[in-house]
């Protein structure tokens, strides 16, 4: 008995990955259109899950090596370099921000670059690359931000 019942599961697997094959594109569309009918709803959830389990999220992130393929992806992605000139660029600059020459405080680096060429100027902690990022990388705003500070 245990036999005709492995057959028959066996027969029902063969039909349901023989549909599930054929019907792939109609799942697809029908799981898009879910998707954007629930759109607010699953993103408000993920939002909720990923607060509550950071913890274990980071974990598992740090476990499969994924925090330094991400940052080497970014790296390439956004200012086409590898890590190999990132590292470069970090020791020459004594592995500190390039304007206030503090370490690192939890994150890496930042990278600074021209936004019109693309260039790169150096590494920054995130509170100068706010800094400038926030004054529009405009050096006569930061020379008068920088005298507004002198003078009071």
């Amino acid at each position: 008995m245990a036999i005709k019942d492995l057959e028959k599961r066996r027969e029902y697997q063969k039909k349901y990955n023989k549909n599930r094959f054929e019907n792939k594109e109609k799942r697809h569309e029908y799981g898009k259109k879910s998707y954007a009918k629930n759109r607010a709803r699953i993103m408000k959830y993920r939002k909720k899950y990923r607060k509550e389990h950071r913890d274990e999220l980071r974990k598992r992130r740090i476990e499969r090596g994924d925090t330094q393929r991400e940052k080497k992806n970014k790296l390439m992605k956004a200012y086409s370099i590898s890590m190999s000139q990132y590292s470069e660029i970090l020791n020459a600059q004594n592995g500190v921000c390039a304007i206030c020459g503090k370490g690192p405080s939890g994150r890496s680096l930042s990278v600074d670059h021209d936004h019109q060429t693309g260039k790169i100027r150096g590494l920054l902690c995130t509170t100068c690359n706010a800094g400038i990022g926030l004054l529009c990388d405009d050096y006569k705003l930061l020379v008068k931000a920088a005298d507004y500070l002198i003078s009071k």
